[in-house]
């Protein structure tokens, strides 16, 4: 079992259960509902815990496509796992781990280690009852986290795949109302179904049509499990008689059915659900009370979306860019860096392949509008020649340029090309097809020491998923340097420590690629600036910058801080750097 989350505040005796799923259609925004839902619970004083269970076969996301899956969402102890995972901590603030996200390809794994070493004991090994089991002790895990835990099954009702971990969140409500004492009634117990659909608007003929989530709430009640809350997705508002209508069908009060109509701002949901009175029908649903939500800071940073004081232009210049959910929680830090500043962060998404055909003219005339430059991570050397263009366009003409992973690598591949002589530098990842660099300026981590002690050891043989530095590490940063400046002013002390006098931050990993040291001393004396390294290891460089006098912002790191970046409460470089824009 992995370690509990930092200790919050609880008011209830026993942990309650909230199991979200989706009827009608995938991409209903089950994880934000969620995620809204759980802010909202906590502005009435209840602690929340959350947790995704993903019915596909791989392991986890590690080794799938962005264009498949979205970004892969790193955790502290180093867990690759689903975007939704993101919402969940940049809503409610609560650190996620290993025990908030399984998919069934880590079950299966599990039970047939298991079968092989004999743990069943000469059983039949069946979907009912070791698979569910499996499931079930995974959700067990966050008894005694919090008050309530917000379960997220992934995919649809319906879904072959998914048919297990609905069979199992019905097993496990009864098994709690069994415990309380109160029969086989979930209405009784500790958990409460909640089940989102849609309502599909035909402009057609100008009707709002609710035979969708009518069809969703039965397809539910004939896997066994009789929903209690209903939340009704639409792009626009429903009025109160298709709701009814729902709720006859439902079999519920007509309070339980929700109307969640399509948001301007991911950020007004909180607000949206509230005043739909979802958080009142889940409260009803377990009988309790509490105070009224205060949701003042939502809503502030909701008008700053609607109607921004002021704008700002970032390009972000990546490989994924067709698919905004690829750098998902990149997108999400740059809005909360303007919301520090109470603007509105407009992004312009760049293919860095494309940049690659263009003249020096062309890129300068393609990126001009931008007030900010960002290199975000990836794998691969498609693109990597336009990030580097990009990267010298910024530093070049004194545009705000902030580097993230590859991001980092890249810059310091541009900086030694041309301002330390090293023509030919580049990373040894890209060898298959650019070929071996003259200067592999960039290179394969073999051995590293993690914060727990433990010594990782990889070749360039070792299987590619879960093999990555994974999770947070520490990094140690230099007096007086423009990161140490950064960390310094941030609002939240929690997120740094003292070493020796200097300054010490915890930021979340996921690379397998390094900065070459053998190449240190030859990129200082041309101006380059080391002033983050591990405090284990300073040959690791965790991040780089050009000193003031040279450039307004360059800073580039090896870490994700988008990770750990939160609506209110901003991570400081993303901040900083949109300062940095605004000023540009």
């Amino acid at each position: 079992m992995s370690p509990k989350s930092p200790a919050q505040k609880r008011k209830l005796g026993k942990t309650h259960y909230i199991f979200v799923t989706g009827g009608v259609m995938s991409s209903l925004g089950k994880g934000l509902t969620a995620s809204a839902l759980a802010a909202v619970l906590q502005a009435r004083g209840f602690s929340v815990v959350q947790q995704k269970l993903d019915p596909y076969l791989n392991v986890d996301p590690g080794t799938m496509s962005p264009f498949q899956h979205g970004e892969v969402y790193v955790t502290d102890d180093g867990a690759e796992t689903d975007l939704d995972l993101g919402h969940y901590e940049r809503f409610t603030g609560v650190p996620s781990g290993r025990y908030s996200n399984v998919t069934s390809g880590q079950l299966y794994w599990d039970i047939l280690h298991a079968e092989r070493k004999g743990s069943y004991l000469g059983k039949t090994v069946q979907m009912i009852p070791h698979f569910t089991n499996a499931i079930k002790d995974f959700i067990l895990q966050l008894e005694g986290r919090a008050d309530f835990a917000l379960v997220e099954i992934g995919g649809t009702v319906g879904d072959i795949e998914g048919m297990a971990f609905i069979e199992a969140i019905r097993q496990f409500a009864r098994e709690r109302a069994m415990e309380n004492g109160t029969g086989t009634s979930n209405q009784a117990g500790r958990c409460c179904f909640m089940h989102l659909t849609f309502a599909p608007f035909l402009n057609a003929v100008g009707e709002l049509k609710t035979k969708p989530s009518q069809n969703a709430v039965r397809d539910l009640l004939r896997m066994g499990i009789q929903a209690d809350v209903v939340v009704v997705r639409s792009e626009v508002e429903i009025p109160q008689p298709e709701l009814d209508k729902i709720a006859l069908f439902a079999n519920l009060p007509t309070t339980h059915v929700v109307s969640c109509p399509d948001s301007d701002t991911i950020y007004r949901v909180p607000v949206t659900l509230h005043m739909h009175g979802l958080d009142g029908a889940i409260l009803h649903h377990f009988s309790l009370k509490a105070p009224k939500p205060n949701l003042m800071r939502w809503q502030h940073i909701s008008k700053i979306m609607a109607q921004p004081p002021r704008k700002v232009t970032i390009a972000v210049v990546g490989k994924y860019v067709q698919l905004g959910d690829a750098y998902k929680s990149l997108n999400e830090a740059l809005l909360h860096g303007g919301f520090a500043h109470d603007a509105k962060v407009e992004i312009d998404f760049v293919d860095s392949e494309a940049l690659e055909k263009l003249t020096d003219k062309q890129l300068a005339e393609r990126l001009k509008k931008a007030a900010g430059i960002l290199i975000p991570g990836g794998f691969g050397a498609r693109g990597t020649e336009g990030k580097i263009k990009a990267i010298q366009y910024a530093r070049q003409n004194g545009v705000p340029y902030f580097g993230i992973c590859l991001g980092l690598q890249m810059a310091i591949t541009e900086y030694a090309r041309h301002m330390a002589g090293l023509k030919g530098a580049d990373s040894t990842e890209f060898t298959e097809d650019k070929g071996a660099p003259k200067h592999p300026i960039i290179c394969q981590m073999t051995e590293w020491q993690t914060p727990s002690g433990e010594k990782m050891v990889r070749t360039a043989t070792t299987d590619l998923g879960g093999t990555m530095r994974l999770g947070a590490y520490p990094a140690l940063l230099a007096k007086n340097s423009l990161a140490a400046t950064i960390y310094s002013a941030d609002e939240a002390p929690s997120r740094i420590t003292n070493h020796e006098s200097r300054i010490t931050v915890s930021e979340r990993h996921r690379h397998r690629y390094e900065f070459n040291p053998r190449y240190r001393e030859t990129l200082e004396k041309a101006g380059l600036v080391f002033s983050g390294t591990s405090p284990t290891d300073p040959d690791l460089v965790e991040i780089i910058e050009l000193p003031k006098k040279v450039h307004p912002f360059f800073i580039a790191v090896q870490y994700h801080p988008e990770f750990k970046s939160q609506p209110l409460h901003p991570h400081p470089i993303f901040a900083a750097f949109i300062a940095a824009a605004l000023k540009n």
